[in-house]
């Protein structure tokens, strides 16, 4: 069904819509279908604890070691697309960043972080997916091994930021060229909190990096939800024109929920601007914009408010409990709906369009059917 459906995208004589002149094909979207993406790389499942009785051996976790796809159009038919296997021993903590129509994925660890340990050490291996060939490209080692990091693609250079990082603890940066397909050195960073974690993400031409405070509140005794205010730090640096401004640092007060967890929190790009979106167990949101022109911090409440609902939406993929796989597809449902799930841990997450890597992963026969009302 994929092969089908490709060789009918790469066709230029099947096509969905026509151009008013009649003489030039186009493809469009069908109505009511976006062009947003998820892509869930790795991790390892692992039933409830009330599913642990069984025997020891299904206590521990099991590497997924595919590639999956979430179509956020189509809820009803609860399905995720198991696209391709991953090519290495590396099952989890990678990184994941997007290049139409290249998927690079970094580091990573081959077994979990549970129990006490030896842990595995963190992988210097890095891979490049090319989804409209499903072929895998193995690129040069990383400078360093690394796990849990982020990554970030401006100006065809692929950016690796801190992490769990195999011969430092510091705060560090490697750099690899797209187009020379070799490592180079890095810009230097600038002077960071090393104890706070980090968000990279590539916007208008430059890489952001930003940092959020610790709290400063204690947590026991309080019950009721509140918030409070922390330092939200950004640093920008133009790829194109390193040599021109440098790291460009601007830091501004802002109000989060309290307590504030990890998964309670979004960074992604628009245009040019860098939206930090939390939300608390109520569901109430808190949203800044980073102008990345202008180099400012701003409330950005009922700025692109549709999209900060909708990128919040995809990525709460930690509440998909999945309950079959097979190489065509996944499917999944809520963990209320079902009783013997297994949950996600470790996966990687990316939201993408499908225009920019080819998405053939869509209904065939819908498709045949469009075409055959276009010739009728």
């Amino acid at each position: 069904m994929i092969t089908a459906a490709v060789e009918m995208h790469r066709d230029d004589s099947k096509q969905l819509s026509i151009s008013p002149g009649r003489n030039k094909v186009k493809i469009r979207p069908r109505c009511g279908i976006s062009d947003d993406l998820a892509i869930i790389v790795g991790g390892w499942k692992r039933k409830p604890v009330e599913d642990l009785h069984f025997n020891e051996e299904s206590m521990q976790p099991m590497p997924l070691r595919n590639i999956l796809c979430l179509d956020p159009d189509m809820p009803d038919s609860k399905q995720v697309y198991c696209i391709t296997d991953l090519p290495e021993t590396v099952s989890g903590y990678m990184s994941v960043a997007c290049a139409e129509p290249f998927l690079y994925v970094t580091g990573g660890r081959v077994c979990p972080l549970v129990g006490q340990g030896p842990h595995s050490a963190p992988s210097r291996q890095a891979f490049r997916y090319n989804f409209r060939t499903d072929t895998w490209v193995r690129l040069p080692d990383m400078p360093r091994g690394r796990a849990e990091h982020q990554s970030a693609i401006v100006w065809g250079k692929l950016f690796l930021v801190g992490g769990d990082v195999e011969t430092t603890s510091q705060l560090c940066m490697d750099c690899y060229d797209l187009e020379e397909e070799a490592w180079i050195k890095p810009p230097d960073l600038p002077t960071m909190d090393t104890e706070l974690a980090v968000m990279a993400t590539a916007c208008g031409g430059k890489l952001v990096l930003s940092q959020l405070s610790k709290s400063s509140r204690e947590q026991d005794g309080l019950a009721d939800r509140c918030t409070e205010e922390r330092r939200l730090y950004v640093h920008a640096f133009d790829v194109h024109a390193p040599k021109n401004r440098g790291w460009v640092c601007t830091s501004s007060d802002v109000e989060v929920p309290f307590p504030l967890k990890d998964m309670d929190r979004l960074v992604f790009a628009v245009d040019s601007k860098v939206y930090f979106y939390t939300v608390d167990e109520s569901s109430v949101m808190y949203t800044y914009a980073y102008n990345v022109k202008e180099g400012t911090i701003s409330k950005g409440e009922g700025d692109h408010e549709r999209l900060l609902h909708r990128h919040w939406d995809i990525a709460d993929i930690t509440r998909v409990k999945f309950v079959g796989i097979s190489r065509e597809r996944l499917f999944w449902e809520w963990y209320q709906d079902i009783s013997r799930p297994f949950s996600l841990f470790g996966q990687s997450f990316l939201v993408t369009k499908k225009s920019s890597i080819g998405w053939y992963c869509r209904d065939l026969t819908q498709l045949e059917n469009d075409m055959e009302e276009v010739e009728a």
